[in-house]
């Protein structure tokens, strides 16, 4: 019982620290001119997680996968946009959830 209690205490302690970094950088007001995407809303799902993930893939070493092939539209325009701004906007207006892992 006592390491499910420390386990869950880690887990916050984590969880708050990922979110002070990302209200940090967002409140700095610069933003890395890389790190700015554009996309049409007439881009297919697929193609727009591919490109997202090439951005993602060169300034942090990340991949973005989507567990689903949807080949329709993103149906939104993203216009010079964080790459991860725009990944969460494209994930909520087409109902689905995003899931960072280690």
């Amino acid at each position: 019982m006592k390491s499910l209690k420390i386990f869950i205490a880690l887990t916050f302690l984590i969880l708050s620290v990922n979110a002070q970094n990302y209200l940090e950088k967002e409140l700095s007001g610069y933003t890395n001119p890389d790190e700015l995407v554009t996309l049409s809303e007439t881009i297919p799902f697929n193609k727009a997680v591919d490109v997202l993930s090439k951005v993602s893939e060169k300034l942090t070493g990340k991949k973005i996968v989507s567990t689903m092939q949807i080949e329709t539209p993103i149906g939104i325009q993203i216009d010079k946009m964080p790459y991860m701004k725009a990944l969460l906007i494209i994930v909520q207006y087409n109902n689905l959830q995003f899931e960072e892992r280690a």
